[in-house]
């Protein structure tokens, strides 16, 4: 193989790089292509537009004896760009084997090698990540030299025997990739760079065709005018009947008969986007959630609008930590499909787990606007409401969710709304919420009457404290003459009124049914404790003495009461 690296600004690093593409080529002898790119120097991948910018990545494909250079701005290489994903510099490459073996297929390259090469003061390091066209790949582990062609050498060792170990190339049905000419390209130069020696290319042999389209030369004259920079669609995802079969086999619970199913799909109609989310699924009811995770980037790598995938992947990743690519993932499934509801749920909820409550609001509002009405998203958009301090919204939403659901989500709205209530210190609308959750899902019995207890022993305080140190107030004046009769007056004034207010809200709420026998002996204690506070006020107006027996008498039945009902709520 003879290769041209005129019009190429290639510093010694890439050179290196091209080595160990040239001993792969070597070693695969009955391969009728080679590609590679090249990572950014000194770096591992950060973003997808990276890998193509500043001249860093070259793609070289090679058939029989004829070999092509392609420089960055080729509309080949520009084609094949569109279909990488973000890869961030803590990731692994492995999420890429999808996409490589994409260009693969389009480019009809057998193999395809990634590589990364940096340089620094104590010698070179490189790695790599070598892809079989039909899905095998092998990574090739980070290695040191003292420079750059070294360090090539042995990666391109490692490529001899990872070739040896792995399956040949297959073909994978699909289309041709389309071509587009890359933006603003500089014109190329008919001769050889001033500090480059031209290399001769022997006499090319014609590309292996595609199967059903007739062979056309690659030239630029006959690449088609395209709008630049607009993106190139992705060639559609081939469906067999393995692959419907390996489907039905998932939903039917058989995991073990859509594995082998699916297996069988991958080899005869070639690597899909399906192909690979119904793996990922099958491995996460297998609870192998890193396999599940590398076959949903590959999904997403392949269809870049598999909304499904992206949520799984964004769901996985939420599990494993990695927020910040749950959230890319999470956000380009509702920017693709804007009411879909697992999708907006997911970048939701990590927006509030991440101090962004805000725009976890606007998220679903414009949702709602858009008619995703779906009871759970406003149920969780009350919840960001309330947690705002926007309490009427928040009441409004599982008002509406109250109102259109049945059953448990039924109960559940109506038991946040108590909840809400709660908040706002509306005790009677708070209970009442309780006891509707509790008749229509018997289950959340328990938690009716535990708020039952809450809000009522709260009312049970009122009442014990008027019982004892405000009527301690009256006593004092009464028995002792201790104190203005005008402060005894007013003290009294206070404690009817909360009195009165205990007794109303106590007769105002129906409670729980286990609970209506205690429920009777609060009432009658409060209406005794109310009688006895009316009867010392009216003593305080006339001075008589027989009132003031009768509110004491009261006031004693009414301790007694009140004592029997504590031991009835305690026991």
């Amino acid at each position: 193989m003879t290769v041209s690296f005129q019009h190429l600004q290639l510093n010694p690093m890439k050179i290196a790089a091209l080595i160990a593409v040239c001993v792969l080529t070597a070693t695969c002898a009955s391969a009728e292509g080679v590609g590679v790119l090249l990572a950014p120097v000194g770096e591992h991948l950060t973003e997808p537009e990276a890998l193509y910018a500043d001249s860093i990545v070259v793609g070289l494909a090679t058939a029989g004896r004829r070999a092509t250079l392609l420089h960055e701005s080729s509309p080949m290489v520009h084609a094949a760009a569109v279909s990488l994903p973000a890869v961030r510099a803590d990731d692994d490459w492995t999420p890429l084997t999808g996409v490589l073996d994409s260009i693969a297929g389009r480019l009809q390259l057998d193999y395809v090698l990634l590589t990364a090469l940096r340089s620094d003061g104590e010698g070179a390091t490189a790695s790599g990540l070598l892809v079989v066209r039909g899905g095998e790949s092998a990574a090739l582990p980070e290695v040191q030299a003292p420079t750059g062609a070294e360090a090539a050498t042995i990666v391109a060792q490692r490529l001899a025997a990872a070739v040896a170990s792995l399956p040949g190339p297959r073909d994978v049905p699909g289309e041709p990739v389309a071509l587009a000419p890359a933006p603003g390209a500089a014109p190329v130069p008919d001769g050889p760079a001033a500090d480059e020696p031209p290399v001769e290319v022997p006499p090319a042999e014609p590309l292996a065709p595609v199967a059903g389209q007739p062979y056309v030369p690659l030239t630029v004259a006959d690449e088609p005018e395209t709008t630049a920079g607009a993106p190139v669609a992705a060639a559609p995802q081939p469906v067999d009947d393995a692959l419907a079969a390996a489907e039905a086999a998932y939903s039917s619970g058989e995991l073990d008969a859509a594995a082998r199913l699916l297996e069988a799909s991958i080899r005869e109609a070639g690597p899909s986007a399906r192909a690979f989310y119904l793996r990922a699924r099958i491995g996460i009811g297998r609870q192998d959630r890193e396999a599940a995770i590398s076959d949903l980037r590959r999904a997403v790598t392949m269809d870049s609008t598999f909304t499904d995938a992206q949520v799984w992947l964004g769901r996985l990743l939420v599990d494993q930590g990695l927020w910040q690519a749950a959230q890319e993932q999470f956000e380009r499934a509702t920017a693709s499909a804007p009411r879909h509801l697992d999708g907006l749920l997911g970048l939701a909820r990590l927006y509030r787990d991440h101090g962004h409550r805000r725009r976890a609001i606007d998220l679903l509002m414009k949702a709602d606007d858009l008619g995703q009405s779906d009871p759970t998203l406003l149920m969780l958009l009350a919840e960001l409401q309330g947690s705002e301090g926007n309490v009427e919204l928040a009441e409004r939403y599982l008002t509406r969710v109250a109102g259109v659901t049945s059953g448990e989500q039924r109960a559940l709205a109506c038991e946040q709304l108590g909840n809400l209530h709660l908040q706002l210190g509306r005790h009677r609308e708070a209970l009442t919420c309780f006891i509707n959750a509790a008749q229509i899902s018997p289950s959340r019995a328990s938690m009716a009457q535990r708020r039952y207890l809450e809000v009522m022993n709260a009312a049970d305080g009122t009442v014990g404290a008027a019982l004892t140190s405000g009527w301690a107030v009256f006593e004092d004046f009464a028995a002792n003459g201790i104190g203005a009769r005008e402060l005894a007056y007013r003290t009294l004034s206070e404690i009817n009124g909360e009195l009165e207010a205990a007794l109303g809200f106590a007769e105002s709420i129906a409670p729980p049914g286990e609970l209506g026998e205690i429920h009777g002996k609060r009432k009658f204690a409060y209406a005794l404790a109310v009688e006895a506070s009316v009867l010392a006020l009216s003593w305080l107006d006339l001075g008589d003495e027989v009132v003031l027996a009768r509110a004491r008498e009261v006031h004693a039945d009414a301790v007694r009461e009140f004592e029997q009902l504590r031991a009835a709520v305690q026991g």
